[in-house]
């Protein structure tokens, strides 16, 4: 049996083995290579690009819910894109990220970054947000997810329809991987005052529009309203609500510094506009 001593020499060492806990202990298994290769973390050199200030994100316009109080109003999509992360010279990463769909000002910053752009929130002024799943390529057909999905596990399961979605499906050999569109929801932590119904439930997620979905995939989780089933692969795709943040602002208090982020898009195209609405 491996001990703690040796464990901890074994994982410090050069060439680190993967560790699995098993009934008899600590057992050693070789790593897979991962395809494309990875870099030398000794080579990229540290401390060279400039963290982002998040700039405001732009609200589509105003709207006036059941009672008559105003609310903003916020148009938000999900998409996937190169971004430059290491420093320039070294290849750009892939990344989901967030960005504004419409801006009611000529000034709003129609771009998606990851982290994202701040949601300013006036105190006692509800938000109203609808979030676009859009993780599609220029065609309008899905994109697959960036990383490896088990089918085994309890999750989303779009190829299950209507009767097997939100389940753990059951298979007579082990399958493939996971190679169809993804199926998001947002998820909010820590906003005071949110309803159940803008929480954003593993269950309540949704397709892209895309122009290639299979007929028989369901295109909604049974929650039917509102990341996904694969909630643990979307984070390390740093597509967790992608790190958009919410910040309630008080009259008089000063908004964020305007910032550039560096990755820019054009106007927003048609496809993958089916969505859902959150509140605040």
């Amino acid at each position: 049996m491996l001990t703690r001593r040796q464990f901890i020499k074994a994982t410090t060492a050069t060439t680190m083995g993967l560790f699995v806990a098993t009934q008899f202990g600590w057992v050693q298994k070789a790593e897979a290579q991962i395809p494309g290769g990875t870099l030398d973390p000794a080579g990229v050199p540290k401390y060279q690009t400039p963290l982002l200030i998040p700039p405001v994100m732009p609200r589509a316009g105003t709207i006036t819910r059941k009672g008559g109080k105003n609310a903003d109003y916020y148009e938000i999509s999900m998409k996937q894109f190169p971004q430059q992360i290491l420093p320039v010279g070294l290849p750009a990463t892939t990344v989901w990220g967030y960005g504004a769909v419409a801006a009611a000002s000529k000034r709003g910053l129609l771009i998606h970054n990851a982290p994202s752009l701040t949601i300013e929130a006036k105190h006692d002024r509800p938000v109203q947000i609808k979030w676009v799943n859009d993780l599609v390529d220029q065609n309008g057909n899905y994109l697959s997810h960036l990383l490896p999905v088990d089918q085994t596990l309890h999750w989303a399961n779009p190829p299950g329809g209507t009767v097997g979605r939100d389940t753990r499906p059951t298979f007579t050999s082990t399958p493939g991987l996971y190679t169809g569109p993804v199926p998001m929801v947002t998820h909010v932590h820590g906003a005071v005052g949110v309803g159940d119904e803008s929480d954003g439930y593993a269950e309540a997620w949704y397709l892209p529009a895309a122009s290639d979905i299979p007929e028989d995939y369901a295109s909604e989780g049974t929650w039917y309203d509102f990341f996904a089933g694969r909630d643990r692969s979307s984070h390390q795709s740093d597509a967790q609500p992608a790190r958009l943040l919410i910040r309630q602002a008080r009259a008089g208090e000063p908004t964020s510094r305007p910032a550039l982020p560096p990755v820019r898009d054009g106007p927003p195209g048609s496809r993958g506009k089916r969505g859902r609405t959150s509140r605040a």
